[in-house]
């Protein structure tokens, strides 16, 4: 056997939900097509959405290194108040110890961490995180990824979500995480890009200006999930409307995508070249704000996929708790009625037992269990319950351009109240976020396919195209076919199957505004 045969490529790196690899880039740079409603946009492919869940999904985890290995340079991480950028520089050897730091920081931070953090932020808004890596196109260009991570591990990461009031026409808390990303594009250098192209120096700032030009040498890709999808949304169209970006130089994917701005805001919300992929079971898409910018994509969920990815206990006990928790949940169908709806749920939970109410919240996220010194006495429990509701007033006026009534308030609190006393307060946020986070989640965990995953891979052929209008009484328009995804649909992996579907069905969160047929 000669050398040559000796030396065989490597095979290459494949993501590990999807099977995409990952060094094919090919999907972004396809020819722009037009959509069900004849306008101009990327072209929805297979490959685009498993390459984009497959970025989603390694953002959560900084899991960088199949990437690099991959063909992709320049990593760089937004981390709350720091940048870090040239992560993969070998005359930086500092980047191999700043990744683990990063990740035990994310999903392991412990009770001085969480509390300093909450307390920042309830000054200043730094809680942003993103990933930034670049890769050569086929065609000669250049891909700058960004990346924005939903909420993670981190309790204050809560608080951008919270943060509902109307800002600019855009969700105040959305918009500020937004806006700290945008601060740092002069900062965030992309040395081996520079290099590729023999430049000194190339910041994502230098980027940004050049695809104001029809001959950029850049294209930005965008993705997100949750909270990062709302993110992306407002990024992309502060740099198309206010610093001129050429559409034709930005895509982007977002998975799980609340609303992002208010009515009125944007005079064509579906302009943006963004596809927000949304499944009919989850309940973040119905939040944020009322008006989605780009085109939706909309999964209508159905026992395959129930049975597939929600891991719901089949025993009597949580069949009840389910059929009990599915009344609180539909209480939250839009953005205005979910501030009601937590107004009432955080009176019920500040009124129990001081030791339910950590637990309760611990519901949303574990480190809200390491507050203890934080939230430990009845009055900084009451402090914080008031604070919250100052801040879900203000929302809920900014967007309605009405009072928040108590009255409401109390009627929803009943019906909380009702819910607890049938199945108690901590089985019932238990039940509820198994419920939510099943039909959120992005990843597969412990061989379970997950709800976007199973949607990427097996559910492209029912997808439906949505577009909102703009003016002050927006209106969802729903194409009257299912989506025509290129690449056909794609074989799954193998996932462990649930044996016993949920019992019940899901209810229904129409979104905000009259449903256009």
């Amino acid at each position: 056997m000669d050398e040559m045969e000796m030396q065989a490529d490597p095979q290459p790196i494949t993501g590990r939900r999807t099977g995409w690899v990952l060094g094919d880039v090919s999907p972004l740079a396809e020819p722009w097509r037009r959509d069900a409603f004849g306008m101009e946009r990327p072209p929805l492919s297979a490959g685009l959405l498993r390459l984009s869940l497959e970025m989603c999904a390694s953002t959560y985890g900084l899991d960088t290194d199949p990437w690099l290995l991959s063909g992709w340079q320049d990593a760089a991480v937004e981390m709350d108040d720091r940048l870090y950028t040239a992560l993969d520089d070998p005359q930086q050897p500092k980047g191999e110890r700043t990744l683990p730091a990063l990740r035990q920081r994310l999903w392991h931070a412990g009770p001085i961490d969480q509390t300093t953090g909450t307390l920042r932020y309830l000054r200043q808004t730094d809680s942003g995180k993103a990933l930034v890596m670049a890769h050569p196109l086929p065609d000669g260009r250049h891909v700058i990824s960004i990346s924005f991570m939903g909420t993670s591990g981190l309790v204050y990461d809560w608080f951008a979500n919270f943060r509902m009031a109307a800002q600019d026409g855009m969700h105040q808390g959305f918009l500020e995480v937004a806006e700290q990303f945008a601060g740092r594009e002069e900062a965030l250098i992309l040395p081996k890009t520079a290099k590729a192209l023999g430049l000194e120096r190339l910041t994502l700032r230098d980027v940004l200006q050049e695809c104001t030009r029809e001959d950029s040498r850049f294209l930005i890709w965008l993705t997100g999930h949750s909270q990062g999808a709302a993110v992306m949304q407002i990024w992309a169209y502060r740099k198309l409307t206010r610093e001129g970006v050429l559409a034709r130089h930005l895509l982007g994917v977002g998975f799980a995508a609340p609303a992002a701005a208010k009515p009125g805001a944007v005079a064509c919300p579906a302009a943006l070249p963004l596809w927000l992929l949304n499944n009919s079971d989850d309940l973040v898409p119905h939040l944020g704000g009322i008006v989605h910018l780009g085109a939706l994509l909309l999964y209508p969920a159905g026992p395959a996929l129930r049975s597939a990815c929600y891991d719901w206990p089949a025993d009597e006990a949580s069949v009840r708790a389910r059929t009990a928790a599915r009344r609180g949940l539909s209480l939250f169908r839009d953005t205005p009625e979910s501030i009601i709806a937590g107004s009432a749920l955080l009176r019920v939970i500040t009124a129990a037992a001081p030791a339910d109410i950590l637990p309760a919240l611990a519901v949303l996220s574990p480190g809200w269990q390491q507050l203890r010194g934080l939230l430990g006495s009845r009055d900084a429990v009451l402090q914080l319950e008031r604070y919250l509701e100052r801040r879900a007033a203000a929302a809920y006026a900014s967007i309605t351009g009405q009072e928040l009534r108590e009255e409401d308030i109390l009627r929803q609190m009943a019906v909380w109240q009702e819910i607890t006393a049938q199945i108690g307060l901590r089985p019932m946020m238990q039940t509820m976020a198994q419920m939510a986070k099943a039909a959120h989640a992005l990843s597969d965990q412990e061989g379970r396919c997950s709800a976007y995953q199973y949607i990427v891979m097996r559910g492209t052929d029912t997808l439906v195209e949505a577009q909102w209008t703009g003016g002050l009484q927006p209106r969802l328009h729903r194409a009257g076919r299912t989506m025509a995804v290129t690449g056909g649909r794609q074989e799954a992996p193998r996932f462990r199957e649930h044996r016993t579907p949920p019992r019940g069905r899901n209810p229904r969160h129409p979104a905000r505004g009259r449903r256009g047929r």
